[in-house]
């Protein structure tokens, strides 16, 4: 039986349907017993071939001694039935990860439809929470623009007593500074074109269309 091309380990948890749950909840129980008889196995296979050379050592003695060699000493019998039963109880369990994978990928696709919903209804809120961050956050930073150019105009007024100066556009609230590292230009990116760039970000995807350029035909 080939195994199903599942992961538990990239397996979204967001909005997962409970059939899905319940199917991820057993196949991580049987990875779990997978490992642990993989691990008994790998000791009880050490265990057999640490016996098998003490064996053949002691049996090398007696025919370089020309006696018989022996029989096999009884730890090593019994060490070799529990290594018959761990791989047995190894396979087992990889037999059942396996169907419990299976079971988990049926899961998933009969819930995929109500796991899109799900999905969609969470990328919807979110949307909407993030263009109503977007418009607090816009206000906010006019807020800041405006009492920041109003200071540096009172600043200004008060040293020189010119009151008649247009209050001075300030880079707080109004631009990024850092940002004249990355543009063509050297020239810092302005609220406006950041906040466009953000309201890309929640904004709905617009779909792909396919522009199929019509058949020539010959008329002549």
């Amino acid at each position: 039986m080939a195994p199903p091309w599942v992961n538990l380990d990239v397996t979204p948890t967001l909005g997962r349907p409970e059939a899905v749950a319940r199917a991820i909840a057993d196949t991580t129980t049987m990875r779990d017993r997978v490992r642990q008889a993989s691990e008994q196995l790998a000791a009880v296979q050490a265990t057999v071939d640490e016996l098998e050379r003490d064996d053949v050592q002691a049996a090398a003695i007696h025919a370089r001694a020309g006696e018989a060699l022996g029989a096999p000493p009884a730890a090593l019998k019994k060490a070799r039935e529990q290594l018959e039963l761990a791989k047995r109880e190894d396979a087992a369990r990889q037999l059942a990860l396996q169907l419990a994978e299976h079971d988990l990928a049926d899961a998933m696709t009969e819930s995929a439809g109500a796991w899109l919903t799900s999905l969609d209804d969470a990328a919807a809120q979110a949307r909407t929470r993030g263009a109503e961050t977007l418009a607090k956050l816009e206000h906010a930073l006019a807020d800041l623009s405006a009492a920041t150019s109003a200071a540096a105009w009172v600043r200004a007024g008060v040293n020189d007593a010119r009151w008649d100066r247009r209050a001075p556009t300030t880079m707080s609230g109004s631009v990024a500074p850092s940002s004249r590292h990355v543009t063509a230009n050297s020239a810092p990116l302005d609220r406006a074109t950041l906040l466009g760039y953000c309201a890309e970000l929640v904004a709905e995807p617009v779909p792909v269309v396919a522009i199929i350029e019509p058949v020539a035909t010959d008329t002549t």
